[in-house]
């Protein structure tokens, strides 16, 4: 999306960074070596990710989430299956707390987002080759595991 204020530089939308929103975006001040590029082929294979707010459950959360991005590419051509098939997060009213958002186009809108034990197991089909995947928290962890072919 164009940056009005700085014309050389666009405003990227969550997941993405650099200058021109081609690359993924690092992971939060707390979780800066987590996420990364996958590449799609017709077997499944998993995303094994996590991400730490550090802040217990006492009743504290962090206002901005602690976050963390991976993206999976397939061929031009081709659409991805994507699983959500663990997940250890606080359950809560509209993901609120954590979550693992599935984003599966187009990309300047929130994906879906999951963070209960009922949310297991929906298989969501991407518009085009690109998927993006990621897990917020706000208090103690998010961890899951993605299944995508």
């Amino acid at each position: 999306m164009e940056n009005v204020k700085m014309c050389d530089r666009c405003l990227c939308p969550d997941g993405f960074g650099g200058h021109f929103c081609h690359q993924i975006i690092r992971g939060s001040q707390r979780n800066p070596d987590c996420g990364g590029l996958y590449q799609a082929t017709r077997r499944w294979q998993e995303i094994r990710g996590e991400v730490h707010s550090f802040v217990n459950e006492r009743g504290d959360f962090l206002f901005f989430p602690e976050s963390c991005w991976w993206h999976v590419k397939a061929p031009i051509g081709h659409r991805l299956l994507v699983r959500l098939v663990h997940l250890e997060s606080a359950c809560s009213p509209a993901c609120a707390y954590n979550n693992v958002e599935l984003k599966t186009g187009p990309f300047e809108y929130t994906g879906y987002r999951f963070c209960c034990d009922s949310d297991l197991n929906r298989t969501l089909l991407t518009q085009d080759n690109h998927l993006v995947v990621g897990a917020y928290a706000r208090i103690a962890s998010t961890r899951f595991r993605v299944k995508f072919r």
